[in-house]
């Protein structure tokens, strides 16, 4: 018995690959705004808030444009992930989850093409495999943790978040959409740094800016305490974490951009991200700070032009830079062997909590050093073990705040093993596609990936300080991480398809 090949409509096909004609393509768009339209209309009359109207319409353009040209709706999803778009209207204004169902959409239009186009997806074996085994790791807390529903709860989150690595692989097949990634994730620092640093230089703390603006009085240093700029995540920490990953990739936009435009919108970015990172007070943020900077030099010669230009546009940032982050971060010299004695560093409100949430974890790694005490369960035995220690007075389940030293405790040595494992197959890709890139004569594409991957560098430095309360933007950027060598490899191949 013979099989009957899927005939696909060719209207549908010439519109879902970009190539309708004129005519089809306005009769396909009539059709659509008809629909919208009446839809409008309906919902106009059941929702009495403008803003609702006003998500559905942009919503409702995102999905048109989508539809056509998906490399789009990738941005839109970086874009809405690194912001956290859909969870601010869902926790500040009452809308229902927007990301979800839009991430739906990308999944099926890449089968959509699939099946009419015969598009084999880019290769996601590896990273599929990689992420498979350590939701494995993750699920079988099921079997022993104290409290099985934390573990399942994080689990499902997991799942979430696999689902969008996943995608963006499918996605990201090309330089020129890693170039709009990039800066898709740069338009998000925009747009958050914007927001943060008027709010610091204008002190209107009291305005949570539709949700993307929050801040609150915190331990600065002593017995002094003020505002800490915390975004739309709410927690000044991880804030700075999210915000410190674009510092190198909008650097490198400025040096890289042949468009004035691009290069104004990378200072723009550049110093928007840079006074974000200040205003959180973050230490762990200023540390890793430090430690792309490091690499930067390391990676690429001291060019004095360069340099002069950072300096130009850094030396306008410091009068921005409040006293008392100095000071903070002058506290990290408490804990160096020459910072004087041991008093000084467990007298800091901040420290002393670290390092008994630091010697908790060790203990629960000592305890259960295979599998761990089960994944999200930290909290579950933190005050069974900080009793013994007396160092932390606050009566209330604690994190980690590391996330190595949680998936010691957590998972153990298997769940670290398996992490480890995804870790460094996320920068050889990067480190073996930069070399790829530099041999193919794509300088740009090149130094891209070498900013991502300092960028990257800096988040997991910064995610030694602080456990993973907010895993979605790790494995966004895991996600763009193992699209790298695919890129690489399509770019290779066309090049050679090119010169033949």
């Amino acid at each position: 018995m013979t099989q009957t090949a899927v005939k696909p409509i060719p209207h549908l096909q010439a519109f879902l690959s970009g190539q309708s004609s004129t005519a089809t393509y306005k009769i396909l768009l009539a059709i659509i705004a008809i629909v919208a339209g009446i839809l409008a209309g309906i919902v106009s009359r059941l929702i009495s808030s403008p803003l609702y109207i006003v998500v559905a319409f942009i919503g409702l353009l995102a999905i048109i444009i989508t539809i056509q040209h998906q490399q789009w709706g990738l941005f839109v999803l970086v874009f809405l992930t690194y912001t956290r778009f859909s969870d601010v209207l869902i926790s500040e204004h009452g809308l229902p989850s927007i990301a979800q169902p839009f991430m739906l959409l990308l999944l099926g239009l890449v089968l959509l093409r699939w099946f009419f186009f015969n598009e084999t997806p880019p290769n996601v074996v590896i990273p599929g495999l990689l992420m498979a085994i350590y939701g494995l790791v993750l699920f079988s807390a099921l079997l022993y943790a104290k409290n099985p529903d934390e573990s399942l709860d994080g689990f499902i989150d997991y799942i979430k978040d696999a689902i969008i690595a996943v995608v963006i692989v499918l996605l990201l097949r090309r330089g020129k959409t890693l170039h709009g990634v990039i800066w898709a994730l740069l338009f998000a620092g925009i747009f958050m740094g914007t927001i943060s640093v008027y709010q610091q230089l204008t002190s209107t703390y009291d305005n949570i800016y539709w949700g993307f603006g929050i801040a609150a009085q915190q331990h600065i240093v002593g017995q002094q305490n003020d505002y800490r700029i915390a975004g739309p995540i709410g927690d000044p920490n991880f804030y700075s974490q999210v915000m410190l990953v674009l510092i190198p990739l909008a650097l490198d936009r400025l040096w890289q951009e042949k468009r004035p435009i691009l290069r104004i919108l990378a200072a723009w970015a550049l110093g928007v991200s840079i006074l974000t990172v200040v205003f959180t007070f973050s230490r762990g943020a200023f540390l890793a700070v430090i430690v792309m900077v490091v690499v930067i030099l390391v990676h690429r010669r001291p060019n004095p032009v360069a340099i002069l230009l950072v300096i130009v546009l850094a030396l306008p940032l410091l009068q921005f830079v409040p006293p008392e982050y100095m000071e903070r971060v002058e506290t990290m010299t408490a804990l160096l062997p020459t910072g004087g004695s041991n008093y000084a560093a467990q007298s800091e409100v901040s420290f002393r909590g670290r390092l008994s949430e630091t010697t908790v974890g060790w203990m629960m790694f000592r305890d259960n050093p295979l599998i761990g005490v089960g994944y999200d369960n930290f909290p579950t035995h933190y005050l069974d073990y900080s009793s013994l220690l007396g160092l932390d007075n606050r009566l209330e389940d604690r994190s980690a705040h590391s996330l190595y030293l949680q998936l010691a405790a957590e998972t153990g040595i298997i769940g670290l093993f398996a992490f480890g494992t995804m870790t460094a197959v996320v920068f050889a890709g990067i480190w073996q596609s930069q070399k790829k890139f530099e041999q193919m004569g794509e300088h740009e594409y090149a130094e891209m990936s070498n900013a991502f991957m300092i960028g990257l560098i800096g988040y997991m430095t910064a995610a030694i300080f602080l456990h993973a309360a907010y895993p979605r933007y790790m494995w966004l950027l895991f996600g763009i991480g193992f699209a790298i060598p695919n890129i690489a490899a399509n770019e290779w191949k066309r090049k050679q398809e090119i010169s033949q």
